[in-house]
């Protein structure tokens, strides 16, 4: 599951950094680092998980 779950953030993450933070740059920090886990964390628990868990599920 460890694996399933880099492999599901990592790209995430590269494409928030791409896409997000230099919209966000100006921002405060704090609100600059409460972005980040608020929208990954929420991405991952109901988008991403659900549908990579079903796509692997006879693997896990």
């Amino acid at each position: 599951m460890w694996l399933v779950s880099l492999v599901a953030v990592y790209p995430l993450v590269l494409v928030f950094q791409a896409f997000v933070v230099p919209m966000v740059s100006s921002w405060p920090l704090a609100a600059k680092a409460a972005l980040f886990p608020l929208v990954l964390l929420t991405l991952m628990t109901y988008v991403i998980m659900p549908v990579v868990t079903r796509v692997l599920r006879r693997w896990l």
